[in-house]
């Protein structure tokens, strides 16, 4: 690889440490979950002080600030694709102009975007609820900083840092839980702009502290080449459409809740949404760890199938291992923390549990993409998701405003439409591999799964009833529902462990961090 100078910009810099692929996905899932489960305690306090009506807003503006991406043409999202590209052939000269293109034109264009989306609202929303017309205005002002945000989070993901990354999303939750929920109580709905802000400060600060930002080593450099901004968007457009695509994909069902039933509705809606967001985390969090990698390959290799393995090999582990434990604990738990700790979405309940189970599928999802998108099958992945799109609001147009199913309605459908797309990426992802497909017996053993894991969850589910009640009673049935359900699982817990060896590499993976952290202290004493 050709040196270059060292503040050249992340992107064109050589690796430092090269780390293995399953060490890279531990830490940033292992980093991401804790994230989680910060965001989850702050998701709830932040509803409960908020209530369903000013929820519903909040996510209505977040899903119309969606649209933003499209401003940019895909530049950073073909940025994402072609820097581990170029980097995997040894050119790092290319990797940071894409870098540099990709971000500053994003950032140029989210500026302009964002201007117009507060002087739309100002000038025409004076007929709008407050919360939509002035949220809009405060959307479209902070919408060029959380682009600054994601440009650097992109860079830092395509170039393997993935502890930074691991790093800066425990640092934005920890901000989310205490200074955004200090936000909203001192502000009500206003204070969750506020609270935004301080999230991207944060994270900031991280990027500052590592040396990804900062005057003197920025992590990228202010420049738009005109070769290479075709270049990124001829790869990022069909990638950026099929991110909103995907986007819109997850988020019709609330468009049509809101608009034929109620903001209201939409608030409780929004909530069981939030159990899926939560769930989908590791796969999304594998892949994005596995994307740079699947990237590199085909760099290196201008394989298909050599990039194929990472996709079918992590969809076993998940299936098999990791969500049938995951859904479980939604299923079980959900219930009982909306009780207890928001009696005012009891509502929720039902729709969260049809959700929960729909989940599994649409995780599965973000592994086929990934190997997809890698291997330079970008279109095919735009229709698939189109496609998917279609089925997922003809199916809520049909459950809720033909069949009159209200919000159980939406969820089922949604349901279908998560284990369709699955269906459609899994199949054409293992088609496009070029080592000879993928086997049906594949996709069978996944649906087999989900069999089994649904089966399991409502059999324990009328075993040992809904619980309810007082909180310590609650708790303890949901707990002892878990615990039998775990029980349950060990057959495709032993499933995956003989099909990817997956409990063997993980206990490896510790003993390596162990060795790791006692040679820092060793070092260091």
């Amino acid at each position: 690889m050709r040196f270059l100078p060292p503040y050249a910009g992340v992107a064109a810099l050589p690796d430092r440490r090269i780390r293995s692929a399953g060490y890279d996905a531990t830490v940033y899932t292992a980093g991401m979950l804790l994230a989680q489960v910060l965001l989850f305690v702050a998701g709830l306090a932040q509803r409960r002080l908020l209530g369903p009506t000013a929820a519903g807003y909040w996510s209505l503006i977040g899903n119309c600030t969606v649209l933003f991406s499209l401003t940019s043409l895909g530049a950073l999202d073909g940025a994402s694709r072609q820097i581990p590209l170029h980097r995997g052939r040894g050119d790092l000269r290319t990797a940071g102009s894409a870098s540099d293109t990709g971000a500053s034109f994003s950032l140029l264009a989210t500026v302009i975007a964002g201007s117009g989306l507060a002087a739309l609202a100002l000038v025409f929303g004076s007929h709008w609820n407050p919360e939509l017309r002035y949220g809009l205005v405060l959307a479209g002002l902070i919408g060029p900083v959380q682009k600054l945000a994601d440009a650097h989070e992109e860079i830092v993901q395509s170039t393997k840092r993935f502890s930074v990354s691991s790093l800066v999303a425990l640092v934005e939750a920890a901000v989310t839980v205490v200074l955004q929920t200090a936000a909203v109580w001192a502000l009500g709905y206003w204070g969750m702009f506020l609270g935004q802000l301080l999230i991207i400060a944060g994270a900031f600060c991280v990027w500052r502290r590592m040396g990804i930002a900062g005057v003197r080593r920025p992590a990228f450099r202010w420049r738009i080449e005109p070769p290479r901004l075709r270049e990124l968007i001829r790869f990022g457009v069909p990638i950026m459409l099929n991110g909103q695509l995907w986007g819109l994909f997850l988020v019709v069902d609330n468009l049509i809740v809101a608009g034929f039933l109620s903001v209201r509705q939409l608030g409780y809606y929004a909530l069981a949404c939030s159990a899926t967001t939560y769930i989908m985390v590791l796969p999304k969090s594998v892949a994005a760890a596995l994307a740079p990698r699947m990237s590199e390959r085909y760099g290196e290799t201008g394989s298909a199938s050599a990039v194929s393995r990472y996709s079918t090999g992590g969809q076993q582990l998940m299936a098999f291992m990791l969500l049938p434990v995951l859904v479980a604990g939604a299923f079980f738990f959900m219930p009982v923390l909306i009780r207890q700790a928001l009696p005012a979405f009891a509502p929720a309940v039902a729709v969260v549990r049809i959700m929960v189970a729909g989940s599994f599928f649409v995780s599965l999802t973000s592994l086929p993409t990934k190997a997809l998108l890698a291997s330079g099958h970008r279109w095919s992945v735009t229709w698939l998701t189109f496609s998917s799109l279609v089925v997922n609001g003809t199916a809520n147009l049909i459950a809720v405003v033909v069949l009159g199913g209200g919000l159980t309605g939406a969820a089922l459908a949604v349901s279908i439409s998560y284990a369709a797309a699955f269906l459609l990426l899994t199949t054409v992802a293992g088609a496009r591999s070029g080592g000879g497909g993928l086997p049906m017996r594949h996709v069978v053993e996944i649906f087999a799964a989900f069999a089994y894991t649904a089966a399991a969850m409502w059999g324990v589910e009328v075993l040992l009833g809904g619980g309810g009640g007082a909180l310590l009673s609650d708790v303890a049935n949901a707990t002892a529902k878990f615990a039998l359900m775990v029980i349950a699982l060990v057959p495709l817990l032993a499933i995956a462990q003989r099909r990817t060896g997956a409990l063997g590499a993980l206990q490896s993976l510790i003993r390596g961090g162990l060795r790791r952290t006692r040679r820092t202290i060793d070092a260091r004493s």
